[in-house]
């Protein structure tokens, strides 16, 4: 599985490229045969009072991809709750493809 880390209009430096990976290989490392490539797209939230960072994550599978998005105040906070937000997005679709077989 590979990990691609994109910044728009937040800088992506090595700790976060390093907290990306940690928590992708947490998260989803059990579905690692079925993922292809892991895309976070992080950017600047700009739709609350409050601005934060939002995180995007596609998870490229051989058959097709899950999205999922999340944010938070800080990078970090954003990845690791979008990464999360994926797993288990990950996970009801692995069992919907199992109950259709």
């Amino acid at each position: 599985m590979r990990v691609v880390v994109r910044g728009v209009g937040v800088v992506v430096d090595r700790a976060i490229r390093e907290h990306a990976g940690r928590r992708v290989g947490s998260a989803l490392g059990r579905f690692g045969p079925r993922l292809g490539r892991v895309t976070l797209r992080l950017s600047i939230d700009g739709g609350s009072a409050v601005p934060g960072v939002r995180c995007g994550v596609t998870l490229g599978m051989p058959d097709g991809s899950v999205g999922v998005e999340d944010s938070g105040d800080e990078a970090f906070e954003a990845i690791s709750r979008a990464v999360d937000r994926a797993g288990r997005a990950l996970g009801r679709e692995v069992d919907r493809r199992r109950a259709a077989i």
